[in-house]
């Protein structure tokens, strides 16, 4: 990350760590819609493949023992929500605790002039399959509906792509593409994977 940031330094980016104090691991178990909304994004992607999908909803992907068993579990509560819609909780995730995020990141980047907030995609490495994945600082763009995208920031010393978010407020989507580009072609750190 140093290494990523440096390169925007030389780009003529100036850089201030600004104080934003965001716990992740809370902020997805406060505003994750996945068990509500889960279900019907898997039906409506099936779905949209036609015949080309070897199995047409949620419950059959389940019954189909091609799951790996570590998400079984969530599946099988994402498959149990008929409808989010009657459900308090969803609409307090929904609503007002992401416009309190909302809030907060506008604050911050009106306080301190940003174009944009740069940070890790994640704290720590990519987890093996099976394993939890902890630290997902790439829920924040997703909670908060701002721009966001990320691009390489290198390898770590096992050889896993390591990730640079940067965000944008909304409709900033041009200024950050132009920056995305701009770092790109200045690293070029992008690394096809082996099959």
């Amino acid at each position: 990350m140093d290494a990523a940031i440096s390169v925007i330094k030389n780009l003529g980016s100036a850089c201030l760590q600004v104080p934003v104090s965001i716990d992740i691991e809370q902020m997805i178990a406060e505003l994750s819609l996945l068990l509500w909304e889960g279900r019907l994004h898997f039906d409506q992607y099936l779905q949209s493949l036609g015949k080309a999908a070897p199995v047409k909803n949620l419950k059959a992907l389940i019954g189909s023992g091609r799951v790996h068993p570590s998400i079984q579990p969530l599946l099988r509560e994402m498959q149990a929500v008929t409808s989010p819609l009657g459900d308090s909780e969803y609409w307090q995730r929904l609503y007002p605790r992401r416009a309190e995020l909302r809030q907060i990141l506008t604050y911050v980047f009106q306080r301190y002039r940003l174009d944009a907030l740069v940070y890790p995609h994640q704290k720590c490495l990519v987890a093996a399959i099976g394993e939890p994945q902890q630290e997902r600082n790439g829920f924040l763009a997703a909670a908060s509906g701002f721009p966001a995208i990320t691009v390489p920031a290198g390898f770590s010393e096992a050889g896993l792509p390591v990730g640079l978010e940067l965000m944008a407020l909304p409709f900033q989507e041009a200024k950050l593409l132009k920056m995305a580009y701009a770092y790109e072609q200045a690293t070029h750190w992008r690394r096809p994977p082996e099959l």
